[in-house]
Formats: C-alpha cells, sequence, structure tokens
C-alpha cells in the first residue's frame, strides 16, 4: 500500500539538520507504516487515517476503525460495512471480497438488504424499515451514524446533522436539543429555547417559539421599536417602514385575515 504525501516542508540547505549517519529511515525505522524524518534529525512513525500508534513502542499502528467500519487485512485501511461484498477490491488485498460473498446486486455505495433490496447508508438505523424486512435496521446500539448526521442517544437512530439544535426535537428524547448554543443573527429573535426566528414575527399573535411561547409576551404593547419600525398599536409588532402603505395589512390579526410568514 502506497501512501501519498499530502504535505512538504521544505527547508533551505543551511536550516536542514546534520545527518552524520545513517538514515533513520532506512529498512522504514522499524516503523509498521510511515517513517518521517524529523527535525532533530531522527524519525518518527505514522500512522493512516483511522490508525493509530501504540503507546508501548511508538513504532505500531493500531486499528481504529469504528462500529461501522471494516478493517483490511494488510493494507491499513478502514472501509465502510456496506462496501463489503460488494463486488469491489475496495480494501486493495481483497480482503473485503472473501469467497463466500453472496450476490450483490445494488449499485456500489448502498446498502444491501438481507432481502436484495437496497437502500442509502444514510438510511442504516434511521428508525424505519427502508429494507422491508428490518436489515437495516439490526445492532442499532453498536452502529456508528454517519458523519453528517447525529445519534439520539437511548433511541440508537441516526438524524441528519442539520436537525440538532434546529428549535424542534426530532429524537424522541429530545436529546438533539440539548446543550445548543446557537446565535441569532441582529434580524432575528432568540426564543428561550434557543431557536431563531425573524423579529418580525414577535408579538404577531401567532406563537412561532413552538416551545416556550417567548415571541408572545403578555406585555407586546408595552415594547419599543427601532427607528426604521413602526409599531402595530393593537398587538406591539414591529413591522418595517417599507410595509407601512404597501398594500398588505401587516398590522392585522392573524386569525381573521392570516399573515405572510414569507414576509420579512
Amino acid at each position: 500500500m502506497v501512501h501519498r504525501p499530502m504535505d512538504l516542508q521544505i527547508l533551505h540547505p543551511l536550516r536542514k539538520p546534520p545527518m552524520n549517519r545513517t538514515n533513520p529511515c532506512q529498512k522504514n525505522g522499524g516503523c509498521t507504516n510511515l517513517c518521517l524524518l524529523n527535525m532533530e534529525g531522527g524519525r518518527t512513525c505514522a500512522c493512516p487515517k483511522s490508525f493509530v500508534l501504540s503507546e508501548e513502542d511508538n513504532s505500531t499502528c493500531i486499528a481504529n476503525c469504528t462500529s461501522s467500519q471494516f478493517e483490511c487485512a494488510s493494507t491499513y485501511l478502514c472501509i465502510p460495512r456496506w462496501w463489503r461484498c460488494d463486488g469491489q477490491d475496495d480494501c486493495g488485498d481483497g480482503s473485503d471480497e472473501p469467497a463466500d460473498c453472496p450476490v450483490f446486486s445494488c449499485t456500489p455505495g448502498e446498502f444491501q438488504c438481507n432481502n436484495s433490496a437496497c437502500v442509502r447508508p444514510r438510511q442504516i438505523c434511521d428508525g424505519a424499515d427502508d429494507c422491508g424486512d428490518g436489515s437495516d435496521e439490526v445492532k442499532c446500539a453498536e452502529h456508528t451514524c454517519l458523519s453528517t448526521q447525529f445519534k439520539c442517544e437511548g433511541q440508537n437512530i441516526c438524524i441528519p446533522l442539520a436537525w440538532k439544535c434546529d428549535g424542534h426535537p426530532h429524537c424522541a428524547n429530545g436529546t438533539d436539543e440539548l446543550d445548543c448554543e446557537m446565535t441569532c443573527s441582529p434580524k432575528q429573535f432568540r426564543c428561550d429555547s434557543g431557536q431563531c426566528i425573524p423579529n418580525v414575527w414577535v408579538c404577531d399573535n401567532d406563537n412561532d417559539c413552538m416551545e416556550d411561547g417567548a415571541d408572545e409576551r403578555a406585555n407586546c404593547t408595552d415594547r419599543q421599536c427601532p427607528d426604521d419600525y413602526q409599531k402595530c398599536p393593537d398587538t406591539g409588532r414591529c413591522i418595517p417602514l417599507s410595509w407601512v402603505c404597501d398594500g398588505d395589512e401587516d398590522c392585522a390579526d392573524n386569525l381573521s385575515t392570516g399573515k405572510r410568514k414569507s414576509k420579512f
């Protein structure tokens, strides 16, 4: 297995450490994988992605594959487990394509269910039986979600990472809305839950802070609006001056006329 260098450090000849002895990386310097020269004139062993250097000898690379990965036999690679038996030698040593592999009928990169149905990797352990035989929802407690997903604690299901801290609980126990430190823009209002909503939605007689109703306080009519806004007398809603006399009743009671949420 040849690993391409991902970084080069170029030194002036006068800054190069003297090397008055044998190259420290001769015969790979005793490293099991990568041997790198260092500034002290010695060598440092290094490992490829998903492998860590042993603390015992600082020379041996130990696999650190996740529970959703397959460790190749001799090429120092961790590949997604659904790449195993997909008809392609992803490891480079054939260890992911043993002779007893079942026939693969999906597109490479997809997960093949036990009933030969095909699903996307993001559908594995998402809480839904996408396969139809439940084989995509097996051993989910051990499953490691994709880097673009968040794992609900206790439920062991994977949800899109974009759903975390979006102000709406998607995990049954609400763990995707815990420890959220969201920063709202100057044109947004921060609900007590951390949810961000447009400032013009505050005091419009519609509960937009779904969990706490922080945008519809009892003292709405007492609030002060910025200089470039006008205050609606009945609700206390602050609307931009550009909305005045534009043909839309933005100060109207939402229950009787409805409001256009898209206008902000």
